[in-house]
């Protein structure tokens, strides 16, 4: 199998993934779209180095949570409207309503922490394989998920016990409080 092919199957295999993850950092689609395709043509212009790597899929994460926090930067500085949706799959089974909760408190976020919170618990990833993928030391993931989960506590957080969904008690909050393993 030649180079271009391979690069085809691996990006075939995890484009939808890596737009989510690009999404959930950069919180809207034309930013997450530009950061993949970045990424996307970084890794196929250094293929070399994503060919040797022990695991090309973590790698080609790596690059795209690097574009999309960079993405994120310069999309913080420009004021646009939210004008698409997200791309399929990226959103979890909750109700809507939840979900906007989510995607605004996300924005409450600095680019890194939402990189973080994005792998940790949307991608479903451990302390460990976040520290790999963002080359910053395990101390720093867990810092970066404590600052971020002190900053969406209070977001996301039903006032009373009468706003919560039924059968949620705290919301997304609580549920990434609630992880401990590492």
């Amino acid at each position: 199998m030649s180079d271009e092919d391979e690069f085809r199957v691996l990006v075939r295999q995890e484009s939808s993934r890596l737009l989510r993850l690009a999404y959930g950092v950069c919180g809207r689609l034309p930013s997450a779209e530009d950061a993949l395709q970045t990424a996307l043509e970084r890794a196929y212009a250094s293929w070399h180095l994503v060919r040797a790597a022990d695991d090309r899929p973590a790698y080609l994460r790596r690059m795209v949570i690097r574009e999309a926090v960079k993405e994120a930067r310069r999309g913080a500085r420009y004021s646009t409207l939210e004008d698409a949706t997200p791309p399929e799959g990226a959103t979890p089974i909750v109700p809507s309503e939840e979900r906007l909760d989510l995607a605004d408190a996300l924005k409450a976020l600095t680019p890194k922490q939402r990189a973080v919170v994005v792998l940790r618990y949307l991608d479903d990833q451990s302390v460990a394989e976040v520290a790999r993928i963002l080359r910053v030391s395990e101390g720093t993931v867990k810092r970066q998920c404590y600052d971020a989960v002190r900053t969406l506590r209070p977001l996301l957080r039903p006032t009373s016990p009468a706003d919560a969904p039924e059968g949620v008690a705290d919301g997304f909050a609580e549920s990434i409080t609630r992880r401990r393993d590492a």
